[in-house]
């Protein structure tokens, strides 16, 4: 398998407060070291901590709410706004849930 050197990125993750950088290349091209990095939508940072991933995830939550409450008004029915909440605002609270 063939890796594209400008695609990949170093990303150290350890609990020390001074972190050590190995500068790491591939295919003689120096590779770029990162503090945080998004994998399948899930942002893992330097520290292992998700607190970034989940306040990014609430945001796009309550981001997704104003935009069910400005379409619909407040006379929908609540089951309407209830199936809307459950298809489109828990979906995106609970993916990949188990590994966060």
């Amino acid at each position: 398998m063939n890796f594209n050197p400008s695609k990949c990125k170093v990303l150290t993750i350890t609990r020390r407060c001074h972190t050590i950088f190995y500068n790491y290349s591939m295919n003689s091209a120096p590779m770029e070291h990162v503090g945080s990095f998004n994998v399948f939508g899930i942002l893992i940072d330097e520290k292992l901590s998700f607190n970034t991933h989940i306040d990014r995830l609430i945001s796009k939550c309550n981001r997704m709410c104003g935009f069910i409450k400005r379409s619909l008004g407040f006379r929908a029915p609540p089951q309407v706004k209830f199936r809307l909440y459950k298809s489109l605002c828990l979906s995106i609270l609970e993916y990949c849930s188990p590994l966060w």
